[in-house]
């Protein structure tokens, strides 16, 4: 059938991936949330970001936050027009670059690296 060709490209919205992806990259962002600050607020008393294993693990989660975000890019959905399920990868893409939970997301992505930066523009 028709969607034996997308299946390699496209999660279906409501799949038990998809909504596996949908829930770690949640608990990610959780942890992500609890992790930052504390960081950076013990970072003056033990330089925790020079710990390898703190990177090790920031860098994890940035990975893991990443590939959900990526993932979305190749997630179905349901077209509130029509309550349709749009398959088609080029629609999906094309509208989820547009919301703006998406550019947010990508806008930590961007930033994530720069806790490990010092100098004038990190403020230390």
């Amino acid at each position: 059938g028709e969607d034996r060709g997308l299946g390699r490209f496209v999660l279906r919205y409501g799949s038990l991936v998809e909504v596996s992806v949908y829930q770690v990259v949640r608990l990610i962002s959780l942890i992500d949330l609890l992790f930052v600050p504390f960081v950076l607020t013990f970072d003056y008393v033990y330089p925790l970001r020079r710990d390898v294993y703190v990177f090790l693990a920031d860098a994890l989660l940035f990975a893991a936050f990443a590939l959900g975000v990526a993932l979305r890019l190749s997630t179905s959905f349901i077209l509130d027009s029509s309550i349709v399920e749009c398959k088609d990868p080029m629609e999906i893409r094309k509208r989820v670059i547009k919301k703006l939970n998406f550019k947010v997301d990508v806008a930590s992505l961007v930033a994530s690296p720069l806790l490990y930066v010092r100098g004038p523009l990190a403020g230390m």
